[in-house]
């Protein structure tokens, strides 16, 4: 009898949906020495890691007391650089952008990737101060609600060390994977039990 209650129990737990994501701010100020020593750049908050990929670094000097740049030295302009959340998916709800358009004209983008396909982008402001930016704001193109797997930043080679692309203040909503959210359903169901078998 037992054996079935908690094997019902449980099977209702990992069908429980998710009520709602993980907030979590990324603002850089953990980085520190020079940005080229920051390429792999790791930041947790509210048990939710973002890390750095491709060419973008962690500099402690921009933005509001640290940010991420994408230089435009030849290499560093023409590949990508990406940023994850260890949960999966996720949401942006807010984002400072400052992104200068390049000598010859070329347009930075930041983009908001689901398995290698856009679901929104953000185009350069040509602003060199930060501007936030938040579900249908202008310049944003697409539905910025939607979930995502990837940033995708994209610059441009500018032919030396100069760069204006800078991202600060990353608010995102992470949505826990399947596997997580199925521990805490078998864990609630654990306690469920026990509590009948000492009523």
């Amino acid at each position: 009898m037992y054996k079935k209650l908690i094997i019902a129990v449980a099977c209702a737990a990992l069908s429980i949906p998710a009520m709602g994501g993980i907030v979590a701010t990324f603002d850089w100020a953990e980085a520190s020495g020079g940005w080229w020593y920051n390429q792999a750049y790791v930041e947790t908050d509210n048990g939710i890691t973002m890390s750095h990929g491709g060419r973008v670094y962690a500099d402690p000097t921009a933005g509001v007391g640290g940010a991420a740049i994408k230089p435009s030295y030849p290499d560093d302009g023409t590949q990508p650089g990406t940023l994850t959340m260890s949960a999966g998916l996720f949401e942006v709800l807010s984002v400072d952008l400052s992104m200068v358009d390049g000598t010859g004209g070329e347009i930075p983008l930041f983009q908001g990737m689901l398995g290698g396909v856009e679901q929104w982008s953000i185009t350069s402001p040509n602003n060199a101060t930060l501007v936030t930016y938040t579900a249908g704001d202008t310049g944003v193109v697409g539905d910025m609600t939607l979930q995502i797997d990837t940033i995708l930043i994209t610059g441009f080679d500018n032919g030396g060390a100069t760069w204006g692309y800078t991202v600060d203040i990353l608010v995102v909503d992470a949505v826990p994977e399947p596997a997580t959210l199925g521990l805490l359903g078998l864990a609630g169901a654990a306690l469920y039990v026990r509590r009948k078998l000492h009523i």
